[in-house]
């Protein structure tokens, strides 16, 4: 059986995947779940904090020559794919440095796009702001999760959200302005082995859910599949952008569906929050796929089924501590990302991811909503910390 290292800042998700393929698995994680231990051989926590790329490099490291242990290969989760590991002491199965920075950075990806002739938001520099066409939505130009996206409806919008960020020590230089799209949320799901490159999924993103305590922006989770006029369309170019990219392992392209089409948002170059949902949905092993990839081997087909699958992020809307009650709520509500008795979790923060499968959006999303609920009353009954 072989060994493999998981990286990521909240990498349960892939821990758990690689763990049901029958892997060896050791993780170094911002959170150290329950269940990210629980499938885990051994895991070893890393605060990023404001640390550089070098240190986070060092610390890295050094927390994988802890596990003592011979690693086949590490897989860099969400968090870590901006760092170069070309040197690192254990083979990495990931996209190339070389090519995150074309998509990660989303001034460089509108750059690919507007290449490709793929619609995208038109990008504003923020020096250039009385050029612009509001509303704008201002975005980090790396990272994602959507924690930091904020709508600027006008220019004073705009002066309020730069004096903000001069308060807070932010860079303006570290922010983009973005065209403001109006639809429905949306990603593709797609396997990649680099001129070529087999869809997986459509799934509808849930962004900024009010009873999951979120922010505007904030991711909240999928429902998978999403069903709709434009699939093939969207299937299509990201397939396109994938094998155009040289692509290769498990990567998402995000959407908004607007009343006119696709529009082409963000690309996920590594695996992506809806890993859950895809898995449930479509009976494939993700991790599996990912590593055949890297052999040029990929799934046959489509496969997607009539089953729906849900996953719902739940945000902390006060301080509290996992009592051994809230623990055992959590764990009884199928959940996911379950935080450890005793840990204490900040307002704005990430709970537990709830999971669910069904025949149906309706019955899915409803399920989703009433363990929501549960877990939401067990903490205002004992989890406030005074």
């Amino acid at each position: 059986m072989k060994n493999v290292l998981i990286i990521g800042f909240s990498s349960r998700n892939i821990v758990k995947s690689a763990n049901n393929a029958g892997y060896n698995v050791y993780s170094i994680d911002s959170f150290c779940d329950f269940d990210c231990k629980y499938y885990s051989q051994s895991t070893r926590i890393i605060d990023l904090g404001d640390k550089t790329k070098s240190c986070i490099f060092q610390e890295i490291h050094e927390l994988t020559k802890s596990f003592n242990v011979e690693f086949d290969f590490a897989i860099l989760g969400a968090g870590f794919e901006h760092i170069d590991f070309s040197e690192f002491s254990v083979p990495v199965l990931n996209n190339k440095y070389d090519v995150l920075e074309k998509v990660s950075n989303k001034l460089n990806l509108s750059k690919e796009l507007s290449k490709l002739n793929i619609p995208h938001p038109k990008i504003y520099c923020p020096y250039d702001i009385e050029e612009c066409v509001f509303p704008l939505i201002a975005k980090p130009i790396l990272g994602g999760g959507g924690t930091f996206n904020q709508k600027l409806e006008d220019l004073e919008d705009y002066y309020k959200f730069k004096d903000h960020l001069e308060v807070s020590c932010g860079k303006l230089t570290d922010f983009i302005l973005q065209d403001f799209v109006e639809g429905v949320p949306a990603s593709v799901s797609l396997i990649s082995a680099g001129s070529k490159s087999v869809p997986l999924s459509i799934n509808e993103q849930l962004i900024g859910i009010e009873w999951l305590g979120s922010y505007a922006y904030t991711y909240c989770g999928n429902i998978t599949p999403l069903k709709n006029f434009y699939s093939k369309q969207m299937e299509k170019i990201a397939a396109n952008i994938s094998n155009e990219l040289n692509l290769f392992g498990s990567n998402g392209v995000d959407f908004i569906l607007t009343k006119n089409g696709p529009i082409v948002i963000e690309v996920n170059a590594r695996f992506q929050g809806s890993l859950d949902t895809v898995e449930l949905a479509t009976n494939l092993n993700l991790f599996n796929a990912h590593v055949n990839s890297f052999r040029s081997i990929l799934p046959s087909v489509n496969p997607l089924n009539s089953s729906y699958a849900g996953k719902a992020v739940a945000y902390a809307v006060k301080d509290f501590v996992v009592t051994d009650s809230i623990f055992e709520t959590i764990l009884g509500e199928n959940s996911s990302d379950i935080p450890n008795k005793g840990d204490f979790i900040c307002t704005g923060d990430p709970i537990t991811s709830i999971i669910k499968k069904g025949f149906s959006r309706h019955e899915v999303l409803q399920s989703l909503w009433t363990s929501s609920k549960t877990i939401y009353n067990s903490i205002n009954t004992s989890g406030e910390v005074k």
